[in-house]
């Protein structure tokens, strides 16, 4: 991670003078580029489904022109940048600054939404220079005015997440009361609490720290650190499987193997519970793979095909095609020549390849559904598990999560608990690309899927509800054994 201290000092020689402010032209620079890089290598710059995208592609563009304007410092970089690519409202399509970040603005406390009321999730002690601030639990009732819901729609969401999801509303809640040097909006100045029937105005004092000093209680109110991936048991002839990643490296692409090895041995696990807590996705195989040992691969595949015919678009530009040339390199030793990943990845590298010399815009790739005399049980003794299946989510369960959550949420004795996921849009597979900055990464999607069963923007809603910490490994296990017998 670069320093913002160091990026200052040599910020002045790296734009032009006449510009009336360094910040405010590196700003358009890299406006200017993420504009550019979307119109040429994403396909919802050219998808007549979906006009909407085309439509804040360029409306997005001139308001982010327009607060580039106002950008005099990082923060004015770093949430121009992060308007103008939020307002697509599509997880793959992102930003994420390489730079350290030394200061945020709190109040003393954070904030947390639980069993639908925003409340105090952890408070610093008056010593540490704080006026009397409200206890943990106190609930929110508003600020200057505003209700909670308001103050998350001017403040947080047009820079962070999806309003329309039920998950962005608990992540966002921490981000309620914190200012990271954000240009375009106003910090609340008076706030109303009820702790225990009794209302208690409170005039913010806002004051400096960083993420060392309030990072671990700002993950508390959100979802919580990832739990280790790997197969435990707990209870009697019950295991728990903990996958917080589906792109493991080190020490967790060893858990991973040993994962998909002991899949075949819990089908006759009397309880398994998946857990995908901070899953945000990496490469669905490793969930295609998981799924083919527990149910056998003919009973996976049934699972996990498209009702009916499905269609991929790969949009064909040449920064797409590199991107796909080196990751069949990848893909090739992680999975190996027969994998259906590596076969598929090197037949869009070639169908892209043959597009970009005919000036096709896309690249069309098609999946049929496998019919039924194609689809055998497997002599193993494939097909449904016997004993109870869990499958818990937070509300960072995106991408290769959502694949994996296609297939094993398919099977009708499968019990989806814990709370809703995040959603994605038709776009898929990113690569990243370096702003002209130094300091800013955009990811871009590069294929579109048509006719996917799971519709653009749809989240999976749990059938049981956990509105508690969603961290709580220990209470969660509780719980579930409690659901054992239903």
């Amino acid at each position: 991670m670069k320093s913002l201290s160091l990026l200052l000092s040599l910020l002045c020689c790296s734009v032009r003078a006449a510009a009336p402010d360094p910040w405010s032209e590196l700003t358009r620079r890299d406006v200017d580029a993420a504009y550019a890089l979307i119109k040429e290598n994403h396909p919802g710059s050219l998808d007549d489904n979906n006009p909407k995208f085309r439509v804040w592609l360029e409306e997005g563009h001139r308001a982010a022109l327009v607060r580039a304007g106002r950008a005099l410092s990082y923060g004015g970089w770093y949430f121009t940048l992060k308007g103008f690519l939020t307002g697509f409202k599509d997880g793959h399509l992102g930003f994420y600054s390489t730079l350290t970040q030394d200061a945020v603005l709190w109040p003393g406390f954070i904030m947390a939404l639980r069993e639908k009321r925003y409340v105090v999730h952890s408070a610093a002690p008056g010593s540490a220079g704080f006026s009397a601030l409200p206890a943990p639990g106190a609930v929110l009732v508003s600020c200057d005015g505003k209700t909670p819901e308001m103050l998350l729609k001017e403040n947080v969401f047009p820079f962070w997440g999806d309003e329309a999801l039920g998950s962005s509303w608990i992540g966002a809640a921490p981000m309620l009361l914190l200012d990271r040097g954000n240009p375009f909006i106003k910090r609340p100045e008076k706030c109303a609490f009820d702790t225990g029937g009794t209302r208690r105005e409170l005039v913010l004092d806002w004051k400096t720290t960083g993420d060392a000093e309030i990072g671990a209680a700002l993950r508390a109110a959100g979802f919580g650190s990832k739990p280790a991936l790997g197969v435990r048991p707990f209870g009697k002839d019950a295991f728990w499987v903990s996958l917080p990643s589906f792109a493991p490296e080190g020490e967790e692409l060893a858990a991973m193997k040993e994962v998909i090895a002991k899949a075949k041995d819990l089908r006759k696990a009397s309880v398994i519970v998946f857990d995908l807590r901070g899953n945000g996705g990496g490469n669905s195989e490793w969930g295609n793979e998981i799924m083919d040992n527990l149910y056998g691969k003919a009973y996976a595949r049934r699972l996990s095909e498209p009702s009916g015919s499905e269609t991929v678009d790969w949009r064909v530009s040449e920064g797409n095609l590199q991107y796909v040339r080196a990751a069949c390199a990848g893909l090739l030793a992680e999975f190996g020549a027969d994998s259906e990943v590596y076969r598929g990845f090197r037949e869009a590298e070639k169908g892209m390849a043959q597009s970009l010399k005919q000036g096709r815009a896309y690249y069309r790739e098609v999946r049929e559904p496998a019919r039924p005399q194609d689809v055998t049980d497997d002599a193993s003794g494939g097909g449904p598990v016997s004993g109870k299946v869990f499958f818990l989510t937070d509300g960072r369960c995106a991408s290769a999560c959502l694949d994996f959550a296609d297939g094993m949420l398919s099977e009708p004795g499968v019990i989806h608990i814990g709370q809703a996921t995040l959603a994605d849009t038709d776009y898929m597979d990113v690569r990243g690309v370096e702003l002209p900055s130094g300091i800013g990464r955009l990811s871009v999607a590069m294929k579109v899927h048509r006719n996917r069963r799971r519709l653009s923007g749809q989240a999976y809603v749990p059938r049981y509800v956990w509105e508690k910490d969603i961290w709580d490994t220990e209470g969660l296990e509780t719980w579930v054994l409690s659901l054992v017998g239903l």
